[in-house]
């Protein structure tokens, strides 16, 4: 894992790819640079987060039952994570579910689920989740600060070559999982998503 990556470092990686200033900190610096970057990095790690099931951000719970059952369609509700970002697999479960706010509803007695969490220790970042997420802050700084634009279509092809490396590298860390088709419907009711960029 890398050492010494901060969410400040990150940040200046990004900004030293569009050729703008360092910044000392993301809330004590008033710079255009650190409020930009300060706005704008807990929605880009947390879309970086969402687009795979990362290895490093992969968590497993076994889900409290809410008191309150669904109104219809299914018997229960569970409470999910406070940092839960996506689901990955509902661990031994052939029943369909589906996750609507803070809760997932199914018919199952237990919840034991496996899931993509809100990881924000930098420490625990892959490498080269490090190395696509500063080239997607990039991007979106340089609309934010008025950077070069010649740059975001260079950006965007390193981006591409990136994050595909990064989802191969992490996907060869252990064996495949079986994943079960049509069982979740995610927040908009749609089944089978593909562990593609959001």
């Amino acid at each position: 894992m890398p050492a010494g990556v901060s969410e400040v470092s990150i940040c200046n990686e990004a900004l030293i790819l569009i050729d703008s200033n360092t910044i000392t900190s993301l809330t004590a610096d008033t710079s255009d640079e650190a409020i930009a970057c300060n706005r704008i990095y807990a929605q880009v790690r947390d879309q970086m987060l969402r687009s795979h099931p990362w290895n490093f951000a992969t968590k497993r719970e076994e889900l409290a039952r809410l008191a309150a059952a669904p109104a219809f369609e299914f018997d229960i509700a569970y409470q999910l994570p406070n940092d839960f970002l996506r689901v990955i697999k509902l661990y031994n479960s052939k029943n369909r579910f589906k996750i609507e706010g803070s809760s997932l509803l199914t018919d199952n007695n237990t919840a034991s689920l496996i899931y993509v969490s809100r990881e924000t220790d930098t420490t625990k970042f892959d490498s080269i989740f490090v190395e696509a997420l500063t080239i997607k802050l990039a991007i979106k700084l340089c609309y934010a600060l008025a950077g070069p634009i010649s740059r975001i279509a260079q950006l965007r092809a390193e981006f591409k070559k990136v994050i595909a490396e990064a989802k191969r590298v992490d996907g060869q860390e252990g064996t495949h999982d079986n994943m079960q088709p049509a069982l979740f419907t995610d927040f908009h009711g749609s089944t089978n998503v593909p562990w593609g960029d959001i």
